[in-house]
């Protein structure tokens, strides 16, 4: 009888029988109660193979939720009252690649809206669906990374993204493109334009769509026949209002999805854009521009954010998961030029002065924090001896910092606010007149 129902031989007798052929590790193991991890490509699967196992072998057990994994676990209380929990995880809890986690979204959401034809959950997650979507789906990553090589958190972000596709165009039939032919079509319909118009954006800026939902049968080479900025975006927002061609920038989703429309010309946003001050702690590397959007506080750090330079601005709101784009060196200075100001030296220059060292080139950046507020006059000599006993990258960072924040403190309050709102604007890939029709997932 002792290796009957929930006996300890019984339980472990009935998991090495299903689970022999899958990955498992110990995550927990105590004197009342054991957790251990299942790695599987197909958890629903293994799943449903351990619990009709344990119907088999009059095993009593109960599904539950735990921190450990979206998906949902086995849990068995064994006769001598010690508990099993197993732990269902994909294969990898490596980081994604940003790639992978863009194809799997269209894979996914082709999944919800052509395949199953509802929202979807974790134990739709098996192999003979991920093969129909494919059917709908034109990616760069393939079907097996795609099912093999995604973490739980994007397991779930995926799921949710394509749940909230499904729910607003439930009507609509698509094909889910990221990298494909069609999409280097409108690529080139945007580069045919920046050329002939002189344009100094990049593509993302324009439009920062990872994929594209794209009407079966619709050919996108119709943007070929625009030659204007103003006349493209006009007829990709027709398209997207028509439910033909629809751009979607992406973000990881941890909580309850939402859709906003992003450079709609029926749109108007209506909030104001409020200076607050710059600020710039001495000893780092970045320098912020404080403002804000309506009641949303926000700003814009300007710091190198690689180790050769990569001098940009990037906007963070407090409390968002997520950052909100940057503005690169040069169109920082296609902004300045904008508005008749001088530019920032270019990355090389720049570089050079950092590496070289100077006493003098300390004392400008010291001055320049004395003349902004950030440090006491009386602190100037200490800082200078701060600055030169620095890295190369502080020193780079910094002084592109002292130099911008020198152009920006000559304007007045209402044009600071204005130059902030095409900082903004700019790293947001909502340029006025510029920036492309799309929506944002998140």
């Amino acid at each position: 009888m002792g290796s009957k129902g929930n006996s300890s031989s019984n339980v472990h007798l009935s998991l090495a029988e299903v689970l022999g052929g899958e990955k498992t590790e110990i995550k927990t193991a105590g004197p009342r109660s054991v957790k251990f991890i299942v790695r599987s490509k197909n958890r629903s699967q293994s799943s449903e193979n351990v619990n009709k196992k344990f119907k088999q072998k009059g095993i009593r057990s109960e599904t539950i939720r735990t921190n450990d994994s979206s998906f949902p676990a086995t849990f068995v209380k064994l006769d001598d009252k010690t508990t099993l929990t197993v732990i269902y995880k994909p294969m990898s809890d490596e980081k994604v690649s940003t790639d992978l986690a863009e194809s799997a979204q269209a894979v996914y959401a082709s999944m919800a809206m052509n395949v199953l034809k509802r929202d979807i959950k974790n134990n739709d997650l098996i192999d003979k669906n991920f093969k129909k979507s494919m059917k709908s789906s034109f990616t760069t990553e393939g079907i097996e990374k795609i099912m093999s090589k995604l973490n739980d958190e994007w397991i779930d972000s995926s799921m949710r993204g394509a749940n909230a596709l499904r729910q607003k165009y439930r009507n609509s039939s698509f094909e889910f493109h990221k990298g494909s032919k069609e999409v280097n079509i409108i690529k080139d319909a945007f580069l045919k334009i920046k050329k002939k118009e002189g344009l100094s954006i990049d593509i993302n800026k324009w439009s920062p769509a990872d994929i594209y939902l794209i009407k079966k049968g619709f050919d996108p080479s119709v943007l070929k026949e625009e030659n204007t900025i103003r006349g493209l975006n006009a007829l990709m927002y027709k398209l997207l209002i028509e439910e033909k061609l629809i751009g979607v920038s992406l973000k990881k989703i941890s909580g309850t999805p939402s859709i906003s429309n992003i450079n709609f010309p029926k749109d108007k946003d209506t909030s104001t854009f409020e200076y607050g001050r710059m600020t710039s702690p001495p000893e780092s590397t970045s320098g912020y521009i404080e403002m804000k959007k309506g009641s949303k506080n926000m700003k814009i750090n300007f710091r190198n954010f690689t180790a050769s330079g990569g001098f940009s601005g990037e906007v963070i709101i407090p409390g968002a998961s997520a950052r909100h784009g940057k503005i690169s060196h040069g169109p920082i200075n296609d902004v300045l030029k904008q508005y008749g100001l001088k530019q920032i030296p270019s990355n090389p220059e720049s570089r050079a002065i950092a590496v070289k060292n100077s006493k003098q080139d300390a004392e400008y950046m010291a001055q320049q924090m004395a003349s902004l507020g950030f440090i006491q006059q009386s602190q100037i000599k200490g800082t200078v001896s701060m600055i030169m006993a620095k890295d190369v990258n502080y020193r780079h960072s910094k002084y592109l910092t002292m130099k911008l924040f020198e152009i920006l403190k000559k304007l007045n309050s209402e044009q600071m606010s204005n130059i902030s709102e095409d900082f903004y604007r700019y790293a947001g890939s909502q340029i006025k007149g510029v920036s492309g029709p799309h929506i944002k997932l998140q």
